[in-house]
């Protein structure tokens, strides 16, 4: 299980953060699928924390019924997340980052987004993200790793902070 929770990390590690403030919260509906089957779990980013000194705790949490909550505390520098401005500005200026701008319905609703392919370290198109104006920027990201693994991530309520 603590493979899964570096896994999971690690597919969240490639994208950024949005609107680094106190109370932030995102939860997303989780699915693993392989050769036909799945796995249907949730996904919670929050910032727990504010240190007042560039940092916040950032806490995560992956829920799948029958199994214990895989949960993570880690301190991370405001200045590693994305910020309202940098949202705005994908948004605005979709086409140049390689995306393109679309309506992504996610159980949280109707979402403005960018998409946009996501690369792997070798820069291989290894899915999409749909960035929107909510915590933490995603709205949804489908993701498949080298094993076949497609991890899929959307958004189903969000908590802006203050």
């Amino acid at each position: 299980m603590k493979l899964f929770l570096a896994t999971a990390a690690l597919l969240l590690t490639a994208i950024a953060h949005a609107t680094p403030k106190l109370g932030d919260y995102s939860e997303f509906q989780f699915t693993m699928s392989q050769a036909g089957q799945s796995m249907v779990g949730s996904y919670i980013l929050a910032i727990v924390s504010d240190a007042n000194d560039g940092t916040v705790g950032l806490s995560t949490t992956i829920h799948f019924d029958g199994q214990a909550d895989q949960y993570q505390e880690t301190k991370t520098e405001k200045t590693a997340l994305l910020n309202d401005q940098t949202i705005n500005d994908v948004l605005t200026n979709c086409a140049a980052y390689g995306g393109v701008i679309e309506q992504v319905a996610v159980p949280a609703g109707i979402l403005n987004s960018c998409k946009m392919p996501t690369q792997d370290e070798t820069g291989k198109i290894v899915g999409s993200m749909w960035t929107s104006t909510v915590p933490f920027g995603i709205a949804k990201q489908v993701q498949t790793s080298p094993e076949g693994v497609t991890y899929t991530l959307e958004l189903k309520k969000y908590i802006v902070g203050q």
